[in-house]
């Protein structure tokens, strides 16, 4: 999120971000706006040795420490609406950077392919 200088994609000291927090709460509108506004579901995020040890005692639940996406805090949570709809999220980008990189072979070949024509004339 640009406004205020507020980084999506930010950590709090228990690792988690604000899409993990979101996912775990099964807040599917906030998820849909923090990803709209940058937020990557594909980090797993972990909190410093340090840190685990100060906030242990006091933010036990929201700990993650084990590297866990905010899919996964979504499952572990059964909010399964925040998981599918996070899973077809980051499926959704994969495919369409499949489709980028096949788009740019197929122009190479494309290219290439013209290029053998015309020293065969």
């Amino acid at each position: 999120m640009a406004r205020d200088d507020i980084d999506a994609t930010q950590a709090d000291m228990a690792g988690n971000t604000p899409l993990h927090l979101a996912a775990r709460e099964g807040k599917l509108s906030t998820l849909s706006v923090l990803l709209h506004h940058g937020a990557k579901p594909q980090v797993k995020v972990h909190s410093t040795p340090y840190l685990s040890n100060c906030i242990n005692t006091y933010f036990r639940f929201f700990q993650n420490d084990m590297g866990l996406k905010s899919f996964d805090c979504a499952r572990l949570s059964r909010k399964s609406d925040c998981a599918e709809f996070l899973l077809l999220y980051e499926a959704s980008i994969a495919i369409s950077g499949e489709l980028i990189s096949a788009k740019s072979r197929q122009e190479a070949l494309q290219s290439e392919s013209a290029e053998l024509r015309g020293h065969f004339k």
